[in-house]
């Protein structure tokens, strides 16, 4: 996939208009289209910004893996909290997590 239909699918799966990334971003909109039409070519710090409110880093987004996911906020909020617990704790969080899945 191309980097900017890549960008654009991305943003679209965070449910953001362009003039909404606009707004976040300070990139106008003129220029958020021309990258997602691959029409520019964006710096690294650019994709960095455009990445920034959608809450995905650079090292997520350019990841190679056909079945990426990107991670949602509360799931990286999860992954920050369970890291934090001590062997026994985080062990107690996954047995209680799997109580809800059964």
């Amino acid at each position: 996939m191309e980097l900017g239909a890549k960008l654009k699918e991305l943003r679209k799966s965070k449910g953001l208009s362009v003039y909404r990334l606009s707004d976040l971003t300070g990139l106008s909109a003129d220029h958020i289209r021309k990258i997602e039409r691959d029409a520019k070519v964006p710096t690294v710090e650019t994709i960095r910004r455009y990445l920034a409110p959608l809450d995905v880093s650079l090292s997520e987004f350019f990841y190679e893996d056909e079945e990426q996911v990107f991670v949602t906020p509360d799931e990286k909020r999860l992954i920050d909290i369970y890291r934090l617990l001590p062997k026994e704790k985080s062990k107690a969080l996954i047995e209680f997590l799997d109580s809800f899945c059964k």
